[in-house]
């Protein structure tokens, strides 16, 4: 049974007008307007007295947004998006601020996004920013190459035939080995960069950071470390039981 060739012809227009339209539709929800969104500011925190931050605001969105800080005697000085909106670069005033929680909000038309940031007084404590001396024996630890703690099934693979690549020391290693370490008379740690070396394969020294305010995955973690405990915290915690200890990390 032969089709007519106008019936052909107008159901092949239909299927044509209604693949157009589901990829007009398609391409009208891909391109909607959203608000803006915060998912990181860079340093996580700042101190009372110290010289006025520029904070590094990471998201989406915020090429059009504007900025607000809601504080008391904190001034948004200056702001600088970049064209792809994943960041924008707030010039804070904080010479004349107590400590506080700031909320620093991005906005346009579409929505709001809030992050808050901790403006806190720096430790009275004497002994909590000492250096050290000729009294402190210093000892340098390669993190890479030290040791592999029982956490490392957190962190990426290693390969240890590579001879430049990652081998898989982390952060619980050296905790673990903090007994051993004092035991030989060392008092404070100097540790190679533990800032983040992105995804390169051949960078275990932490030489070659592509993020200073991201600790490296292989080493394991140190976000949010004042809220909740991570491999990073026993480290440099100066009051941890047992041991008398400080800790230097270089870059």
């Amino acid at each position: 049974m032969s089709v007519p060739r106008r019936l052909l012809v107008f159901a092949v227009s239909l299927i044509a007008r209604g693949v157009l339209a589901l990829s007009q539709a398609q391409s009208l929800t891909a391109a909607a307007p959203s608000g803006p969104t915060i998912d990181k500011i860079d340093p996580p925190g700042w101190f009372v007295g110290l010289p006025d931050p520029m904070l590094p605001v990471h998201g989406q969105g915020l090429q059009q947004a504007q900025f607000a800080v809601q504080s008391e005697g904190v001034k948004l000085i200056r702001t600088q998006a970049s064209t792809n909106g994943h960041w924008t670069f707030l010039w804070i005033e904080t010479g004349s601020a107590v400590a506080q929680t700031l909320r620093i909000t991005a906005a346009n038309s579409q929505g709001r996004s809030q992050k808050p940031f901790a403006l806190a007084d720096r430790s009275s404590d004497p002994n909590a920013h000492r250096s050290f001396s000729s009294a402190d024996a210093l000892y340098l630890v390669m993190t890479d190459r030290f040791a592999q703690g029982d956490q490392a099934a957190k962190q990426p693979g290693g390969n240890r035939a590579a001879e430049r690549g990652w081998h898989g020391g982390n952060f619980a290693g050296i905790e673990q080995h903090l007994d051993y370490l004092q035991q030989l008379g060392v008092n404070t740690l100097w540790t190679t960069p533990v800032a983040s070396n992105g995804d390169m394969p051949e960078f275990s020294h932490g030489y070659a950071a592509t993020h200073l305010y991201a600790v490296d995955k292989h080493f394991g973690t140190i976000e949010n470390h004042l809220e909740t405990k991570h491999d990073f915290d026993q480290l440099v915690d100066p009051h941890a039981p047992g041991r008398d200890r400080q800790a230097i990390t270089e870059g």
